[in-house]
């Protein structure tokens, strides 16, 4: 009994020593280091000769706490090898097997030092030597378990860990070996087939066994013969290096334009920034004096002859501020046309008009009406008799392209693009990911070789085709009507992307139904792959056709969120029904076994790619259908919407001027479009908007069409804009990435959204000329009142805004600078006024790796408060009346429109002589100072939405009324 009384005493002894020693490493673990070195070797032999579980269970926590420390980690790893502690630890982990006693805790531990010991390489080669793979292979069998299905997330945990061990034996070479030689792929596989189908949580465990399986065989490269894109452009001087080439992930590429890393805070400390300066402008040194004036030729309203008439509106404003000059302009939000006025300094008011004059006003107004009225007329007549189709088809013949076309796409010929209707998003089934993965997976294990894919579709191959290579730029055309009548049905589908904004480069037939797709990458690179557009043809009706995407980059994806792909079948558009539809079941989006090999990029060599998959069943036989990411809206769908607005505009009341501000690295005009009320007055405050930087984010156009028909447009709040303000749109800022099929980059292969800091006039020429628009109104001390840039987002729901806050800024300088918060005003109005929009999406961190954009640029350098980037998802909302659907054009456009009409509520004045940045804003107190719309709670924005509804001024009213006319 004494001998018995004295074990139980050293074993608490012990037991409290390792206690506090895991204490002590977690408090002091660099001072403990060398001690725990030296005791490991005691610790190692009483593992080998106790059976206590406690005891065990101390000393393998006391392991683990020492490998967690960064600094010591590789002197206790290898003296834990030394010691063979390695095969103690497998043994004591195998003695587990089926007991269900065993502390779950204790196990995530134990697993926990298995995997921390197995990172290095000569470790790994302890583990495997010991047999230790096998061990862990049938620790992963839940039969093994007793009451497996009691354990539920525990199981999940343990499961995990054990992968966790596996991974990083499978990242040395006698690792990969030993797991193969026992089929440990197979048996891999196999466990993921058994795995619980009903419960997604466990669809990360079959992502770690997926990867494992597929360290373990050979690498899998795409089927072409470069992953740079099958055209190439010289770019214009040679001296000219576009640095995406050297570091394309330098700027955070396969992120969305504005996606914040940061979303809470300014999460940057002073230490980041310390001695950081941010860089000097280099476009100022290349503009003189001299080359700014060339710039005056895209302010014509600024020089326009005609006497200006200044309207006073009967509602005035408290807020107006004396000015240097006799007179200052009043802007209210009533207009009442028939009275003009003179405000001196004084703030008197002197009628300058009588009887006859009024008499006079009354006629003059009549008349501008009826030729107001006649316009309007004549401006619907041309619409109904234009020919759309014919117009477009000799826009393409005008736009010039580095791929060479063959034909003109459908779609666009018929410009009526979606259906009125509201589709809803996709309800993903449970394990459809997962089964995909699996059978890729499969496919792999099973692969008897290449020989028995079919090519239909290769891109590489039609443009080394002599044929293919003489087609011109002129005679292109549309013959899928004549098609569609012969009714083709082949033995498997035919595929075209030789169009504009066409992508697609390689289809393969892997099964009797089943495709799969890659797609080109951005013109003179190897990466961004996401934009797809084609053509397939040859389909029997009603059958289910699979197409899996397999070069895809983004990790996640919006189609994960219930985003569907677009079909454009023109047979039912010969039918009267043609219009893009959402279509496609059994979307799934997994990481597959294919890698990059061959890049130039070290940054992206051996990264992963992913496969978007998805079904399709086509109505009728032998059609011709289109499949997009997107509803496209190409360059020269573009050009033919211009086309149609310069020729049915009212001239009496909209002053509008086309221009071009320079011809992009191709040879295609960037219009610059001028749009304001008529006639034009000098005192107007400027905004400038922009679209289309990245091609592949074809929504942002749709939402710029929606801005420039509304401004163009004859209703009331329109007609309020255009006095207030003078527009410069640039909608289209990288035609050549849209010509061509791109996804985010020009020809040069940058990204142009982050090259504003120091834009190349050869490389870089729609940005620079924006750019230069900027500094001309900065000379003339007309600095922009607001600035916003449209673009897509690939991987959130909803509209929303990015803006530039001085106290969300990652540099401390800004930090320190009054922050007026101007900036939240406009969200907040459209948080109110546009279905689509989310105020809790919207985000103002300044992001050190976002200075190159032009949101932050034109916040940093021409003091533009306002200065924003707004964000269209590709997919549907998650909040609002459009909860659950997708966003069709209609939707866009509204958005769009939504964007005016807030700009007209948020403004009331502007003083020359505070500035052009400055002004006052009038809105609605619940809309200003409410913390409430800044929370994350549900109840606080249902309450904000209970508000609005209920302190509507008139003004948001008569703006409804005008929205019923749309």
């Amino acid at each position: 009994m004494k001998k018995m009384k004295s074990y139980y005493t050293c074993k608490y002894i012990f037991v409290f020593i390792c206690i506090c020693g895991t204490f002590v490493i977690r408090e002091t673990k660099k001072a403990f280091i060398s001690l725990s070195c030296g005791v490991i070797p005691a610790l190692t032999s009483i593992l080998q000769h106790t059976q206590d579980h406690l005891v065990i269970q101390n000393i393998v926590l006391l392991f683990h706490e020492v490998l967690s420390s960064k600094t010591g980690r590789v002197d206790v790893a290898i003296t834990l090898v030394s010691h063979d502690t390695i095969r103690l630890l497998l043994e004591i982990l195998g003695s587990y097997k089926g007991k269900d006693t065993v502390d779950d805790g204790h196990l995530l531990i134990l697993y926990g030092v298995l995997a921390k010991i197995g990172h290095y390489g000569q470790n790994a080669l302890q583990v495997i030597q010991h047999g230790g793979i096998t061990t862990l292979l049938q620790l992963l069998d839940p039969s093994s378990w007793v009451a497996a299905s009691k354990r539920g997330r525990r199981m999940l945990r343990i499961f995990k860990a054990v992968l966790q061990v596996l991974l990083h034996l499978s990242v040395s070479r006698a690792g990969r070996q030993a797991l193969t030689e026992i089929s440990a792929p197979s048996a891999l596989l196999a466990w993921c087939y058994a795995l619980p189908i009903s419960d997604e949580s466990w669809d990360h465990l079959v992502v770690q066994a997926s990867t494992i399986i597929q360290r373990c065989l050979p690498p899998l490269a795409l089927d072409v013969i470069s992953l740079h894109h099958p055209v190439s452009f010289s770019l214009p001087g040679k001296e000219i290096i576009p640095k995406d080439f050297e570091n394309p992930g330098g700027v955070g590429e396969f992120l969305d334009d504005e996606s914040s890393s940061s979303s809470s805070g300014d999460g940057t400390s002073d230490q980041e920034d310390t001695e950081v300066q941010v860089p000097c402008e280099a476009l100022e040194n290349q503009l003189n004096v001299e080359d700014l004036k060339n710039y005056s030729k895209f302010f014509p309203e600024l020089t326009s002859k005609e006497v200006e008439r200044v309207t006073k509106y009967s509602s005035q404003t408290e807020n107006a501020v004396e000015g240097n000059e006799m007179t200052d302009v009043i802007f209210s939000r009533e207009r009442s046309p028939l009275v003009s006025v003179i405000v001196t300094n004084d703030g008197s008011q002197m009628n300058n008009f009588s009887e006859k004059a009024f008499a006079q006003e009354s006629s003059d107004q009549g008349n501008i009406l009826l030729k107001s009225a006649k316009q309007i007329k004549q401006g619907e007549d041309f619409l109904e008799k234009i020919n759309f189709s014919e117009v477009y088809e000799d826009m393409t013949s005008r736009t010039l392209h580095q791929i060479p076309f063959v034909k003109i796409a459908y779609p666009e010929m018929k410009g009526d693009p979606c259906r009125a209707i509201l589709e809803p998003l996709n309800v993903q089934k449970t394990g459809i990911n997962r089964n995909k993965l699996l059978s890729h997976v499969e496919n792999r294990l099973n692969c008897s070789g290449s020989d028995e894919l079919l090519v239909v579709y290769d891109l590489d191959k039609l443009l080394c085709d002599e044929n293919s290579q003489s087609e011109t730029f002129q005679g292109l055309e549309n013959k899928d009507e004549e098609r569609v009548l012969q009714q083709y049905v082949g033995p498997h589908l035919k595929f075209e992307s030789r169009f504009e904004s066409g992508n697609l480069r390689k289809a393969i037939k892997v099964k009797d139904k089943e495709y799969d797709l890659i797609l080109s990458s951005d013109m003179n690179t190897d990466y961004h792959h996401q934009w797809f557009y084609f053509e397939v043809s040859g389909m029997e009706a009603y059958l289910p056709y699979t197409f899996n995407i397999i070069n895809c980059e983004k990790s996640s994806s919006i189609f994960t969120g219930g985003m569907c792909p677009l079909l454009f079948s023109v047979k039912e558009s010969m039918l009267g029904r043609g219009k893009w539809v959402r279509t496609g079941s059994n979307i799934a989006y997994y990481k597959n076994h294919y890698i990059r090999q061959g890049t130039t990029s070290s940054v992206l060599r051996g990264k992963p790619y992913y496969t978007l998959s998805f079904t399709v069943s086509f109505v009728h036989a032998g059609d011709v259908c289109y499949l997009a990411y997107h509803y496209p809206y190409t360059y020269s769908l573009l050009q033919t919407h211009l086309y149609c607005l310069e020729n049915s505009y009212d001239t009496t009341m909209v002053y509008f001027k086309k221009q071009n501000l320079c011809t992009s690295i191709t040879g295609n005009p960037v219009p610059l479009l001028t749009i304001t009320a008529q006639p034009p007055d000098a005192l107007r405050p400027y905004v400038i908007l922009t679209g289309r930087v990245h091609p592949g984010e074809s929504n942002s156009s749709w939402s710029m069409k929606g801005t420039v028909d509304f401004l163009l447009g004859n209703k009331p709040s329109a007609e309020r804009l255009r006095e207030m303000m003078i527009f410069k749109i640039v909608p289209m800022l990288n035609p050549d990435g849209v010509i061509n099929g791109s996804y985010r980059c020009s020809l040069s292969g940058e990204d142009l959204n982050r090259q504003w800091l120091s834009p190349n006039s050869k490389l870089h020429p729609s940005i620079f000329h924006t750019k230069a628009l900027f500094y001309y109104l900065k000379s003339i001390e007309k600095t922009p009142l607001l600035y916003c840039d449209y673009h897509g987002h690939s991987r959130r729901k909803n509209v929303f805004l990015y803006g530039c806050s001085p106290s969300q800024s990652w540099w401390s300088c800004d930090r320190e600078k009054p922050d007026s918060h101007c900036y939240e005003s406009l969200p907040v109005l459209l948080h109110h006024m546009a279905p689509a929009f989310n105020l809790e999406n919207c985000n103002f961190a300044v992001e050190r790796n976002r200075e190159g954009t032009g949101r932050v640029t034109v916040w940093r350098q021409f003091g533009v408060a306002m200065s924003y980037t707004m964000e269209c998802t590709y997919g549907g909302c998650d909040q609002g009346i459009y909860a659950g659907y997708h966003l069709n054009v209609n939707h866009l456009e509204e958005m769009g429109i939504k964007f005016c009409q807030a700009l007209g509520k948020l403004w009331t004045g502007i003083s020359k002589a505070s500035g052009w940045s400055s002004m006052n804003l009038i809105i609605d107190p619940f809309l200003l100072g409410n913390k409430r719309l800044y929370s994350q709670d549900e109840k606080s924005i249902c309450d904000l939405r209970m508000s609005s509804t209920s302190s509507q001024s008139d003004e948001f009213v008569e703006d409804s009324a005008d929205e019923g006319q749309t």
